[in-house]
């Protein structure tokens, strides 16, 4: 286990309510998430420390219809697949980071792929008012953005 798995363990076990408070990086937030949550989509509430508040309402909004059918959430928003799986290494590099906010490319090999080739999700990280790295969008693959998703879909209400 590498050094920086090990802090986030740590970090995230001594306070998962803080645990974004306490990331020195968008690039720990990203990793935290994956390493710890990566089922986030269908369980937001564990990794809520974590979410801006704004992909955390919409994530509950969609698992709370998901309850009774399938909603907006139809992929692994991590490969945009609904089958095969991210295999390791999966590795974590920050690609931009304007003022609030920072986008950390996540590569990773993919298990339905027969070539093996490297793709890449891209994780959108801002900081919010006090200073805390929240994911604020996940975009797949081929571009499909998490939030877009969760926030253009008709839930009849």
């Amino acid at each position: 286990m590498s050094p920086l798995v090990m802090l986030l363990a740590v970090v995230a076990a001594a306070d998962p309510r803080t645990a974004a408070c306490r990331l020195a990086s968008p690039t720990a937030a990203a990793e935290l998430l994956y390493r710890s949550f990566r089922d986030f989509p269908q369980r937001p509430g564990d990794a809520a420390a974590l979410l801006s508040p704004r992909l955390l309402r919409l994530l509950e909004r969609d698992r709370a219809c998901s309850a009774i059918e399938q909603c907006a959430i139809s992929s692994d928003p991590w490969t945009g697949a609904q089958d095969g799986a991210m295999l390791p290494p999966v590795t974590f590099a920050e690609m931009a980071r304007p003022k609030h906010a920072a986008m950390v490319r996540t590569c990773y090999r993919f298990s339905l792929d027969v070539a093996r080739n490297k793709t890449c999700a891209v994780v959108v990280v801002t900081r919010d008012a006090k200073g805390c790295w929240r994911i604020d969008d996940l975009k797949s693959p081929d571009g499909t953005s998490l939030y877009d998703t969760l926030s253009s879909y008709d839930y009849g209400d």
